[in-house]
C-alpha cells in the first residue's frame, strides 16, 4: 500500500508518503447456497516520512496486525 498526505492551513504545509507491506494468511469457505466466509490475518510493517516547508522533517515506522473479516454471498 502506498499512501500520500498533505495538509495546508494558514501557517504551514506538510508533505507525508508511506509504504506498508503485509504478508498474510487466508482462509475462504463458500457453502453451496452461496454464503461466503472469508478471513485474512497478518503482519503489517508500515514505514513513513514527513516534510513541512518550514524544513522540518520526521520519519518513523510501525509493525501492526492486518486482520480482515468478510462475509456474504458469491454469485
Amino acid at each position: 500500500m502506498w499512501a500520500e498526505v498533505s495538509t495546508e492551513n494558514s501557517d504551514i504545509q506538510v508533505v507525508a508518503n508511506g509504504l506498508s507491506v503485509a504478508p498474510f494468511l487466508g482462509f475462504k469457505k463458500i457453502w453451496p447456497s452461496g454464503f461466503t466466509f472469508d478471513a485474512q490475518l497478518g503482519v503489517s510493517y508500515s514505514v513513513f516520512a514527513a516534510e513541512a516547508d518550514s524544513g522540518e522533517s520526521a520519519e518513523g515506522s510501525n509493525l501492526g496486525a492486518l486482520v480482515n473479516l468478510n462475509i456474504g454471498w458469491s454469485f
